[in-house]
Order: structure tokens, then sequence, then C-alpha cells
């Protein structure tokens, strides 16, 4: 009788478990590294503190004519705070919760608590320019103290671009009897 031997008999290889091929070394590698980026990213948006106002658009181009009739454009007011709003001569409290007086008394607050070196401008867009003539702003401003380290500019233009510059600042216009409705905006633009 023969007994078997063992040259016959293969024993199966036994790979350890820690040993595996370079590829799949470096996928697991490549994904934890994604991961953790991934993960220090959402990090960064949720508990980071947001510490300027996000841009919401651009202030439109404009070239519009000041009470005085020096032109002016968007370029100009570039490089400083720049707070519009908007407004016409023939504003009636009832047609208008931000009248000429009101922004007089903002820009009187303004002068007193805001400090010279900020460099601020208060400008004031009217929204009807057919009748708001530089000679009329003139005529309409007097009345309200202008003396100030922060200018305040009332600017009017000509009517036919006039409309795609209020839309430029989203305004809502609404035409109503004799007198023009609309719905008051402040925009604070930075430089």
């Amino acid at each position: 009788m023969q007994t078997p031997t063992n040259s016959h008999i293969q024993t199966p290889a036994h790979p350890r478990p820690w040993v595996r091929p370079l590829w799949q070394m470096a996928k697991w590698g490549v994904i934890g590294l994604g991961t953790a980026v991934a993960l220090l990213v959402l990090w960064l948006k949720i508990w980071h503190p947001i510490t300027v106002l996000p841009r919401v658009r651009l202030v439109p181009g404009f070239r519009l004519t000041t009470s005085t009739g020096e032109r002016i454009t968007s370029e100009d007011l570039r490089g400083g705070l720049v707070l519009y709003t908007f407004s016409h001569t023939g504003c009636t409290a009832a047609t208008c919760p931000h009248t000429t007086a009101q922004l007089a008394d903002l820009h009187t607050w303004l002068t007193a608590n805001i400090p010279p070196e900020v460099p601020l401008t208060l400008v004031t867009v009217t929204v009807n320019p057919e009748q708001d003539t530089a000679a009329q702003l003139a005529d309409h401003l007097a009345a309200y103290p202008t003396t100030s380290h922060i200018p305040w500019l009332y600017l009017t233009g000509t009517a036919a671009p006039h409309p795609y510059i209020l839309q430029g600042f989203k305004l809502q216009l609404l035409e109503e009897t004799a007198d023009l409705e609309f719905n008051p905006r402040l925009v604070l633009a930075d430089e």
C-alpha cells in the first residue's frame, strides 16, 4: 500500500488580509480624501461666520443730472457707500411714504452720527423726470438745508432711458390719476 505524498496536494494560498492590490488602496485613499475635503467645506459653510454681506446685484449704470445741472454717472459714485432713495417733487404724504422731508431728517441724522472719514453719499433719484427738471429740483430742495460732510444729490434724467434705470433698481411704478405712486425702496451700494 502506498501512502499519499504531499507533493501532489496543493495547499491553497491564503493572502494576508492587510495586503491588497495597490489600486484598491489608491481608490480608498482618494475616497477618504474626497470625503474629508467635502466635510471640511460643509463645516466651513455651516459654522464659519459670514464676515461680509453677499452681493445681491450691481447698481445699474446711469448718466443723470443733479439739481445744479451737473452731469453725474454711476461710475462717479464708485469707491464709497451710496444710499439710493427714490422720490419726486410732487410727492404727497398720501402717495409717498418717503417724502423729501423724511429724507432731509435722515440726512441730518446721518450727518450727526456718521464720521466724516466714512465715504457716504445720499442720492435721491426722481421717479418723474418729465416733471422734475434740474431747475424744479433746485427750487424744491431750497427749503431743505443740505450743508454737510455727507453729500446729498437729487438726480433727474431724460424721459426715454429713465424707466430702464428705475427698473435696474427694481422699483415698481404705479400710474394713478393725478398722482404718481411708487413702492419706496432704499438701496445701499458698497464700494
